[in-house]
């Protein structure tokens, strides 16, 4: 796990402050990120129709 925070530190992610031997980590950016994908939207999986006209299917 250390490795995977220390890649998101690098990355300027998240910060962390330490109290005794606890780290506490924060993201850098509260806002939420926009990664590309939101449900209900265009920028869900895509779907297409099978050969037989079944619509829906996970492509």
């Amino acid at each position: 796990m250390s490795k995977h925070l220390a890649c998101l530190r690098d990355c300027g992610l998240i910060d962390y402050r330490t109290e005794g031997r606890r780290s506490f980590y924060a993201l850098t950016r509260p806002e939420p990120l926009d990664l590309g994908y939101q449900p209900g939207t265009d920028g869900g999986p895509r779907r297409a129709a099978r050969p037989g006209g079944t619509e829906g299917q996970p492509v």
